[in-house]
């Protein structure tokens, strides 16, 4: 129950953030290429089930390094928070390029870009 929980979280939070990474531009094209790609996943599953044929743990563990491999890409992605969305393609390309791992544990910075960005 929890990996279905998990799954449909990861439904939800990946709407949202394509929303946000790309340019108004983008947005649309890219949200109906994300959702393509989430139903060709969704296509290969019931043979990555079928190969419980030759060993009952190995979709297991083919869907743990699949979740985890996700999980660590996800450090890679810049923070969003009380930042502007980008509204054209140069915007998009600048979009976090000051980004750091971890940036998301220093909230004084933050709280700084974001009392600049609401002051001017």
């Amino acid at each position: 129950m929890l990996g279905r929980l998990c799954g449909a979280a990861s439904f939800a939070v990946f709407y949202v953030l394509i929303g946000e990474f790309l340019s108004t531009v983008l947005r649309s094209q890219a949200m109906g290429l994300a959702s393509f790609i989430s139903g060709l996943s969704l296509f290969v599953c019931p043979y990555i089930v079928h190969l419980a044929v030759y060993g009952k743990s190995l979709p297991l563990i083919i869907m743990g390094i699949l979740s985890v491999m996700a999980g660590i890409s996800s450090l890679f992605l810049p923070e969003t928070l009380n930042q502007p969305l980008p509204q054209t393609l140069e915007d998009g390309e600048m979009f976090g390029r000051d980004f750091k791992l971890f940036s998301c544990v220093d909230r004084s910075r933050k709280e700084q870009d974001y009392n600049s960005t609401c002051t001017n």
